[in-house]
């Protein structure tokens, strides 16, 4: 009966999915800069989540400083993106510079100013990175980067990349560390099939990056957040 429910549930996610993105592409040219595709990708959350008895609950939301931003949160499971998107409004994530490329769907990712990353061209990277610090704090943006930059196995916190910490730094905004629990039961590594579960998104307090003087000194500050949340 589980893998039944988990079957129906991944048909009706996947379903909503392709509607939000086709109702997001109709809306590019009406909605510049892609707060369009932003606004649909809320609602694509706020429905197709409850509709697979998966319920979000934000603790915390006062933390959320106003004007630009880097959220870092934990990574346990593909389904922490629409978790995260379902409850906090208009946030761009950092992902792999292929996606870029995927027509209608990259374009209007680069069009909402998501930042888009090579990791296996350093230059490449640090020039994305560059760029993308210049767009968070020119236009307000919040930006979202996994800090671990790949799922948890096992649901502990694992080793950070530098990257994020690298875009904080020179972006020169706050960095807020974000706790998602409960998101691995729903879909775990590995599975394609979703369960019904609670989620839980503690938003810890905003790290001030002006008080580290490098971007290690930031991880250690980050990764003792995440496990304070």
């Amino acid at each position: 009966m589980e893998i039944i429910r988990g079957f129906v549930n991944t048909i009706l996610f996947l379903s909503l999915t392709a509607i939000w993105a086709t109702v997001a592409f109709v809306s590019l040219p009406f909605a510049p800069g892609g707060h369009g595709l932003l606004f649909c990708s809320f609602l694509w959350g706020r429905t197709a989540l409850p509709l697979c008895g998966v319920r979000v609950e934000l603790r915390g939301a006062e933390n959320l400083p106003s004007g630009s931003m880097i959220l870092m949160p934990n990574h346990a499971s593909n389904i922490d993106v629409p978790c995260l998107m379902s409850v906090i409004r208009n946030i761009r994530f950092v992902t792999k510079h292929t996606i870029k490329w995927i027509p209608v769907f990259g374009w209007g990712l680069w069009l909402a100013g998501f930042v888009f990353v090579n990791r296996k061209n350093r230059a490449s990277a640090i020039k994305s990175l560059a760029v993308a610090a210049k767009r968070i704090r020119r236009h307000g943006h919040t930006t979202v980067i996994f800090p671990e930059g790949t799922r948890s196995r096992d649901g502990r916190l694992g080793a950070f990349k530098k990257g994020g910490f690298v875009l904080a730094m020179e972006a020169k905004v706050p960095v807020v560390p974000v706790r998602v629990r409960g998101t691995r039961g729903v879909l775990p590594k590995g599975s394609a099939l979703i369960r019904p579960g609670r989620v839980t998104i503690d938003v810890g307090e905003p790290v001030d990056v002006a008080m580290c003087e490098t971007k290690e000194e930031l991880m250690d500050r980050v990764r003792a957040a995440l496990e304070g949340c």
